[in-house]
């Protein structure tokens, strides 16, 4: 699930977000992979890999694989399943909490409770321009599980009017929204629970030990391909030493760096 770190081999990865690419129905997944130290629980390692898939009529789906590459080993990556747009259309509706600082709201999965309300805050989720005014909502969220979880809706004014920036916390299936505020100062916050699954992924990762030998094997032979055309040809030294050296050059880019 999108936000939702989850265990791979020595690896931690999480599905952070995903954009449309320039091609009809395409789209990215930015997964973030973290190993740990196992004692101290720091992170000794991170990366991010883009795959990407082509989601097609029902659901069907194209998937191009990303990989990480290291001197001995590559780690390849794609996309197995994901859902569509069309799948995480939902109907549920906004219910509409009246809060103080200090109130608890309940949710069918916990409950949430209003803490600090900032104006114009910097550094969050949402960026607010100097000509606009805007109020974020501190929401702390403890589900039945005892898991904790923040969010923070915002609401902007400007001279084009209210705008509402939904916060979405995707291991709870709930969205947030900051209303308004009322004339006693109390918040109006809307809380809605999805009736469809929110965004998630499959993924698959495979592990290739020594995969550089069979590259660097193929880029051998491509090498010994040109040289034997060039024995062919009636081309001076010079020139064959510049073809094999481009040609090589070429293949090893291809093999090596560019399949990285």
């Amino acid at each position: 699930m999108r936000h939702v770190p989850a265990a791979m081999g020595p690896y931690e990865f999480t599905y952070l977000i995903d954009s449309s690419g320039n091609e009809k129905g395409r789209r990215f997944y930015e997964l973030l992979f973290q190993r740990k130290d196992e004692s101290t629980k720091k992170v000794v390692e991170q990366f991010t890999l883009w795959p990407d898939v082509y989601i097609m009529k029902d659901n069907n789906m194209s998937s191009n694989p990303d990989t990480k590459t290291y001197l001995g080993k590559d780690i390849f990556t794609f996309i197995s399943y994901a859902v569509s747009d069309k799948a995480k259309e939902e109907t549920a509706q906004f219910i509409i909490k009246e809060l103080a600082e200090g109130d608890t709201a309940f949710y069918s999965n916990g409950y949430m409770v209003l803490g600090n309300v900032a104006k114009s805050p910097k550094g969050g989720k949402v960026i607010i321009e100097p000509s606009q005014m805007g109020l974020m909502a501190e929401l702390n969220i403890t589900s039945k599980e005892n898991m904790h979880f923040k969010a923070q809706p915002v609401i902007i004014i400007d001279s084009l009017g209210i705008t509402n920036a939904d916060d979405t916390v995707y291991a709870q299936n709930l969205f947030v929204r900051f209303i308004g505020v009322k004339e006693d100062k109390k918040l109006r916050i809307g809380i809605k629970e999805s009736d469809k699954l929110i965004d998630y992924v499959t993924i698959k990762a495979y592990v290739f030990p020594l995969i550089n030998l069979v590259w660097l094997g193929l880029v051998v032979m491509a090498a010994g391909l040109i040289l034997s055309m060039l024995q062919r040809g009636s081309f001076t030294r010079i020139q064959s030493g510049l073809i094999l050296i481009v040609g090589t050059a070429f293949v090893f880019y291809m093999f090596l760096l560019a399949n990285g």
